[in-house]
This record gives C-alpha cells, sequence and structure tokens, in this order.
C-alpha cells in the first residue's frame, strides 16, 4: 500500500512539472496590469471628479432656493448692503432643511464645495459689529486675531446686496448670476482673481431663478492673466455701471 500511495504521489508530481509561469509569463502579465492600471485610474479620477462636481451643484442648489424663499419672506427683497454681502450664509442657513451646517467644521457642510474646501475669515470690523450676537447663535467662534473663521467655497453677486436687491429689478433671471464659485464672501466684474475653477476647467452658478449650471470659463487667446481676456465670466469695473452681462440686473446693459 505504501508502495502505491508513494507512486502517486510521484505521478502528480511529474504531471505538474512544467506546468509553473516562467519568468517571461510573470512578466507579460505584470505589464498587462500596469496597462490597465494606467487606462483605469484616468477613469476613476474622472469619476470623483464628476462626483463633487454633482455634489457642489445639489449644495448651490439648496442655497440658491434656501435664498429665494428668504426673498419671498422679506417682500421679494434679497440680502441687501453690507449685511447681506458680509453674513449671508448665516442669513439664508436658517431656510435649509436636513442636516445643519456647522461653520467651525468642512465636513457634511453644504456651503463647501467637496473639490475646494475653503476657509474664510470675516475683516475684524465685520466680526466686531456681530459680537457676541447673532455671532454665537450662528455657532461662530473668534480666533486669536479677532475675526471669525467659517467654512465656505462660495461667493454672492455684489450686485445683488449693492445695487438690485430686489428680485423683481432683474429683467433677465435665468442668465444673471446668484452665486459663484470664489474666496471671498462677494465677487464682481473686476474681482475676477477671486473666482475658483475647481472643476474640469470651470465653475457652477446659481443664477436669480434659483437654475445651478456648470460653465466652462472662457479667455480670449487663452490667456486668464489678462482681465480684458475674460469672456465668461465676463470681466468688467465693478459698480453698477462698469459690469456688464450677467452681473448686473437690466437686460440690455
Amino acid at each position: 500500500m505504501r508502495t502505491i500511495f508513494r507512486g502517486v504521489i510521484m505521478q502528480n508530481h511529474q504531471g505538474h512539472k512544467g506546468k509553473g509561469f516562467t519568468l517571461i509569463e510573470l512578466l507579460v502579465v505584470i505589464a498587462v496590469i500596469a496597462i490597465l492600471a494606467a487606462i483605469l485610474m484616468p477613469v476613476f479620477a474622472q469619476a470623483r471628479q464628476k462626483a463633487r462636481q454633482v455634489s457642489c451643484i445639489s449644495n448651490m442648489k439648496q442655497i440658491g432656493m434656501a435664498t429665494l424663499m428668504y426673498a419671498q419672506d422679506y417682500d421679494e427683497r434679497f440680502f441687501g448692503g453690507s449685511w447681506g454681502h458680509r453674513y449671508w450664509p448665516f442669513l439664508s442657513h436658517a431656510y435649509i432643511r436636513g442636516i445643519p451646517s456647522n461653520f467651525r467644521e468642512p465636513a457634511r457642510n453644504i456651503y463647501v464645495c467637496p473639490n475646494d474646501i475653503l476657509l474664510q475669515y470675516m475683516s475684524v470690523e465685520s466680526s466686531r459689529f456681530i459680537t457676541p450676537e447673532p455671532a454665537r447663535s450662528w455657532g461662530l467662534v473668534l480666533d486669536s486675531s479677532g475675526r471669525y473663521p467659517y467654512w465656505c467655497s462660495y461667493s454672492i453677486n455684489e450686485h445683488i446686496t449693492d445695487e438690485w436687491p430686489h428680485l423683481s429689478a432683474w429683467e433677465d433671471p435665468s442668465n444673471s448670476f446668484l452665486y459663484l464659485e470664489g474666496d471671498d464672501s462677494d465677487i464682481e466684474g473686476d474681482e475676477l482673481d477671486e473666482m475658483r475653477f475647481s472643476h474640469n476647467g470651470g465653475s457652477n452658478y446659481v443664477f436669480v431663478d434659483g437654475r445651478v449650471k456648470w460653465h466652462k470659463a472662457e479667455f480670449a487667446n487663452n490667456n486668464p492673466l489678462v482681465i480684458t481676456n475674460w469672456v465668461f465670466p465676463p470681466w468688467g469695473r465693478g459698480g453698477a455701471t462698469g459690469d456688464r452681462g450677467p452681473w448686473t440686473a437690466p437686460a440690455n446693459d
């Protein structure tokens, strides 16, 4: 019996002889895996970027709808003046359902683009104006320099707060800026260096009617360093008479 068993083992060993991978075959397999990884990694990266863009659109949609609800409660008037362009995130927050935003943390904060997490700081003057209330009820805490830090990736169109805070003034609301992606609380046409284009060379925009749309940044001569080359968003000189197009209320400016 022992002899038979030993013979079977020898046969199995001989039968498998020569069926292992050679060095060349292993190198071929490794090369194929490397090629597949090189092909798939950009696809996965694009999918991840697209998911972040969609999440940003959802954030901005909620903020835009909250702003329109605020306007309905205040006789179709948006956040006006310096109060509006300094504190609009905290004024609109009361109209947003679901998970409340913690302005002191970026996680699960709808005022933060997942692709462009940005910490902003109020000026000392703006911080002093709301101390101790309503800053305390907004969950803000002063830092050592006397400013309120808060996480926010979006900016209001400064013309909304400064020139045309009434919804009825906007003759082309579906093509007029309400919110943009930026690194300041407000932006106008002479402050395009504050814009952020973190989604495939473009940015998400909320328009006055609440619509949200992605748009690619466009520059004449492919040169964004000269402000007059900015096609979209269009450049301007700031102020009611210095900007044009989607920045301002008159339809034919």
